[in-house]
């Protein structure tokens, strides 16, 4: 899934069946991942949350991202529970790979990767090093397109897991 240059990542919404092999029950709350061309799944996340949600704001949350043709763990992104807002992405060996408060990205050295940079374009992955190293656009669907530019392929999938993970998260989370 990381390997394209857009994903499509739908707005939240109740699993209407089950996901057995990955444990999320009908009801869960999910986003699909799709090829914007296509409609093609390439993924989802499951958001978990260990609290009941009339004390959601205080954190906590977990989201796994899957890829769907065999429903294997890419990244999990978790805000750990309290007052901090700086979300934290892993592999999937559970390895730290960056993180994101606000509109910051960081390596997993908190070393800025990217801000997101309202610019005439739209919203813009402004890298640390002058380099865009992508897009995100907001659609009227409550859809996000992402968009990776051919810089961000040459490094690294992590950075890509990252800005993944910041455009799952954005916005309010269901619950």
């Amino acid at each position: 899934m990381l390997e394209r240059h857009d994903l499509l990542v739908r707005p939240w919404t109740r699993a209407v069946t089950a996901e057995p092999m990955v444990k999320i029950e009908a009801g869960a709350w999910v986003r699909a991942i799709l090829d914007p061309e296509t409609d093609r799944p390439l993924g989802f996340a499951h958001l978990k949350s260990p609290l009941p949600a009339f004390v959601s704001w205080l954190g906590g949350q977990s989201i796994r991202v899957y890829e769907t043709d065999d429903a294997s763990l890419l990244a999990t992104v978790r805000q750990p529970l309290g007052l901090g807002r700086r979300w934290r992405v892993w592999d999937a060996d559970e390895h730290p790979v960056g993180s994101f408060y606000g509109m910051v990205l960081q390596n997993q050295f908190n070393q800025r990767l990217a801000e997101l940079e309202d610019q005439v374009e739209g919203e813009v992955f402004q890298g640390a090093t002058g380099v865009e190293l992508g897009w995100v656009h907001a659609r009227k669907d409550e859809s996000d397109l992402l968009h990776f530019n051919k810089y961000t392929a040459e490094r690294s999938p992590f950075v890509r897991m990252v800005m993944l993970g910041f455009v799952i998260c954005r916005g309010k989370l269901p619950g």
